[in-house]
């Protein structure tokens, strides 16, 4: 599933005010556990 149109560049958008905003120690936190943590951080 694609999503298209509007609903697209609102995700994207989100996706990209959120990737600016994280921390270094968030990711590491959230990257120093089991594989099910690494993949939801991913």
């Amino acid at each position: 599933m694609r999503p298209e149109g509007l609903h697209a560049k609102r995700f994207a958008r989100h996706q990209i005010d959120d990737a600016s905003t994280i921390t270094d120690a968030k990711l590491e936190a959230l990257l120093a556990y089991e594989w099910r943590s690494r993949l939801t951080a991913a």
